[in-house]
């Protein structure tokens, strides 16, 4: 055999052949009273059937497995698991097939540890020795067991079923508990090893050396695509970012990036299979300005502009989430196209298909019949086909992937039926089985307690730049189209939200601990919201979709006359939002900020009712609580199970930003929530003091990642010092430094130069800001953040800072954060 792969630091294979995912159509007689139930049912009957014999002369590289799929060798560079989670917008049913073969010089009994969100049969030299009887959403599941390795080769093979619906995972892996030293990883596919030991070791040399992208000699062909954004000439982003055509890269060690690209992906391949990887350059992440100074009429009536010209492709459909946007830009311009009608058809299907997020275009549509009729009458009667066809709630019949339960979501599902309802009263809706009318009442009375209960609490999904545009859409139709009621209630909403966004915007973009929010946290600058912190700051960069914000031309709503002061004003407070208690220190110099985990005030949580006998499910209360257990609470409390919660940051800029996480995921290349830069896969314990934050993260043997990380961008400062256990930064006239209890060690998956581990299940950080009048001196500043002496101690649980007890972290269960 040639050279062979050792386990992981950690006892993991990554080394495997694989087969998948296969992504397939499916229906099987189901129906619950939820969504969410109707799901978990699903994944109990997505079994995979048992086999009697593998033959392991099939896994070979190109031969169709069983599920029909080509085998390949899977290979990550960081990851330890196999890893191909991804966003279905309806249901599937999903499969794979994934081998390993174990190299032993002698006859060994190990202990082995198989992890798993799929439901799998695992097999050793042809036997079942495990199976996983379900797939689950969260946690991931683990089963230790003991398996006997004879000398030479032993053959692994899992056979893996999961339901894709929305974000689903699609994550299996094995881990090895002793005797790691003793065993050796190789293809199955002993045809494949030469070539997938090369492509894997040319996959792991490459690196950033200045501005090149630096790799071995490597015998293969070789080639790269770069990331391009279309930028307008007023600095809005008018397109998707998006990969160009592969292009061959010659073998000559070095590939010099064009400056304006901060993306490039490189692959390996032999005609049989392939390698790639991406490079990210996190300092080529420019700020986009806006030229000239406007009001926010003045950049509505861009925005208006440029949405007005977006016309479909020739030939092709046009069908984004909110795409009749761009048709009610027209028409409130007084620009319709010919295309409108087909973009309209297109829109209708995707309604119709109830794809995930059709109620986003659902609401997008219904807002333009409101503004503009339809008068072609085939179109008119498409249209109320569909809209009295939709399925307006999950306790609704029907076989889709919509999420009903989210914040964003839950709203938009009610204003459609306010909305629907009443444009069709006396029509009779067919999932529902109500006339419009009673459609209409049963929407305003959901309507009716979402905002009561975010009057109460707050937003769950709290200063989520990703999603607070689709919620402000939803409240501008209740507020031009409801009843005064609930159109004066949604302006109170509205109001709350800005004020919230005003005094987390620092230089012009939004700082804050999130309900929910996604890898573009550690790019504070290119986040959706900017395009609505830009109405009121001419000079804050401009980015993310402004789609949304079409609804603003010619809404009855007005923003509260000092938003725009205070987006610039310094804050310093605490106020409670959802569950959480929420601290800012904002100052011109530097921006601190988090939620409280936990709170130390005797705050009582809101009670979660998803569990409770004879509940009504029929209720936004029921469907607050679905959100809660699904997409994570915001009652954080150390040691439980976090989800997309951002918790805390501290920046001297938008894009000199630094903090810390556990992530959910070993490696960049996944699409798993919590990902690897946002969100906790173990919520820690968080606190802010005076000028400082500080945070403390236990990890258990149950997660499936062994470390945390801190974003620290050094490139993105003026200057910085750095030491076993410190880093110093300095940018215009603020400072910061950040401390861990274990020592700094980089790492570079997709972004070089950032990323630093503590490699513990036991870690404690320390953020501290000052500013230039307390320290003159980058040196100065260094003496004062090491007078505060921070002293871990492990054991206890206890950080300490000057001698004194600054933290202690305390072991919290969170039964409502297990969601099958």
């Amino acid at each position: 055999m040639e050279l062979m792969w050792e386990l992981s630091k950690d006892g993991y294979i990554s080394q495997y052949m694989m087969a998948g995912p296969k992504i397939s159509d499916f229906h099987i007689p189901c129906q619950r009273d939820t969504q969410l139930e109707f799901e978990t049912a699903l994944r109990g009957l997505l079994l995979p059937v048992p086999k009697e014999k593998i033959d392991e002369r099939t896994i070979k590289t190109g031969m169709l497995a069983e599920c029909g799929m080509p085998w390949h060798p899977y290979i990550s560079h960081s990851n330890v698991y196999v890893d191909e989670s991804n966003y279905w917008k309806d249901l599937k049913k999903i499969e794979c097939e994934v081998s390993a073969c174990l190299i032993t010089t002698r006859t060994i009994r190990a202990r082995v540890r198989f992890w798993s969100y799929m439901a799998a049969n695992i097999y050793l030299n042809g036997k079942q020795i495990l199976a996983f009887n379900r797939s689950v959403y969260k946690p991931i599941m683990y089963q230790d067991i003991e398996v006997d390795l004879h000398t030479g080769r032993n053959v692994l093979y899992m056979d893996c079923v999961n339901l894709g619906a929305r974000e689903s995972r699609i994550i299996i892996g094995v881990q090895f508990l002793d005797h790691r030293e003793d065993i050796s990883i190789a293809m199955v596919d002993e045809v494949a090893q030469h070539d997938a030991y090369a492509f894997d070791r040319f996959i792991r040399s490459i690196h950033i050396d200045g501005e090149r992208v630096c790799f071995e000699h490597a015998d293969g062909n070789l080639s790269y695509r770069l990331e391009q954004t279309r930028v307008s000439e007023t600095g809005c982003v008018t397109g998707m970012k998006q990969m160009t055509d592969w292009r061959p890269l010659e073998n000559v060690g070095v590939l010099n990036v064009p400056k304006d690209s901060a993306l490039v992906e490189i692959r390996i391949d032999n005609g049989q299979f392939s390698l790639s990887r991406e490079i990210e350059f996190y300092d080529r992440r420019k700020m986009v300005f806006q030229k000239g100074s406007k009001d926010i009429n003045e950049s509505l009536k861009e925005i208006l502009g440029q949405l007005a010209e977006n016309l479909p492709e020739r030939n092709g459909k046009f069908s984004s989430p909110t795409s009749i946007a761009d048709v009610i830009a027209r028409a409130l311009l007084g620009k319709e196209h010919a295309c409108d009608l087909q973009v309209i058809n297109n829109v209708l299907e995707v309604i119709e298909k109830r794809y995930d997020c059709a109620e986003f275009e659902l609401g997008s549509l219904l807002r333009y019949m409101r503004i503009h009729p339809i008068t072609d009458a085939q179109l008119a009667d498409h249209a109320q086909r569909t809209i009295t066809g939709f399925r307006y709630w999950e306790s609704e019949p029907g076989w889709d992937a919509l999420c009903f339960w989210s914040e964003n979501h839950a709203i938009s599902f009610y204003t459609c039926q306010i909305m629907a309802g009443e444009m069709y009263p006396d029509v009779r809706f067919t999932s529902s089985g109500l006339l419009g009318k009673e459609l209409a009442q049963r929407g305003r009375i959901l309507a009716l307690e979402w905002l009561e209960a975010v009057k109460s609490y707050g937003f769950e999904e709290f200063l989520s730049a990703t999603y607070l545009n689709v919620t402000l859409g939803a409240l501008l139709n209740l507020v031009d189209f409801a009843d005064d009621v609930l159109s004066e209630k949604a302006v109170c909403i509205i109001d709350t939200l800005m004020y919230k966004i005003a005094i987390h915007t620092f230089h012009g973009s939004l700082i804050a601990p999130m309900g929910r929010i996604y890898r573009s946290v550690i790019y504070p600058f290119t986040e959706d919201c900017q395009s609505l912190i830009c109405l009121f700051n001419p000079d804050a960069p401009r980015a993310g979709e402004a789609k949304w914000l079409s609804f603003l031309v010619g809404s009855k709503y007005r923003f509260p006359a000092e938003i725009a002061q205070m987006m610039k004003a310094p804050y310093h407070g605490t106020y409670e939002m959802g569950n959480a208690l929420i601290t800012i220190e904002k100052r011109d110099e530097y921006c601190l900020t988090s939620a409280a985990s936990p709170r130390q005030d005797g705050y009582v949580r809101w009670h979660n009712c998803l569990f409770d006998v004879d509940v009504d499910k029929n209720t936004n209360t029921f469907c607050r609580s679905e959100n809660e257990s699904f997409h994570g609470t915001s009652y954080f409390l150390p040691g439980s199970l976090g989800f997309q919660q951002h918790l805390w940051s501290a920046a001297l800029s938008a894009e000199a930003i630094v903090f810390a996480n556990h992530p959910g995921t070993p490696a960049e290349k996944s699409a798993m929530r919590p990902g690897y830069w946002h969100g906790n896969y173990i919520v820690p314990a968080v606190a802010q003091g005076e000028h400082y934050i500080t945070s403390i993260y236990v990890i258990p043997e149950s997660a499936p990642v062994q470390f945390t990380h801190a974003y620290v961008p050094l490139k993105c400062v003026d200057a910085y010092l750095q030491e076993e256990n410190w880093f110093f930064l300095k940018k215009g006239q603020g400072y910061l430094a950040l401390w861990c209890s274990d020592a700094f060690v980089g790492f570079n998956d997709k972004v070089f130069g950032c990323e630093y581990r503590a490699y513990s299940t036991n870690t404690a950080y320390f953020c501290l800001a000052a500013t230039e009048s307390e320290c003159s001196t980058l040196e100065s500043f260094v003496a004062y953040a090491k007078a505060f002496r921070p002293v871990y101690e492990p054991k206890e649980h206890r950080l300490y800072l000057k001698n004194e007890l600054a933290q202690t972290w305390t072991k919290h269960e969170d039964p409502t954060q297990i969601m099958d």
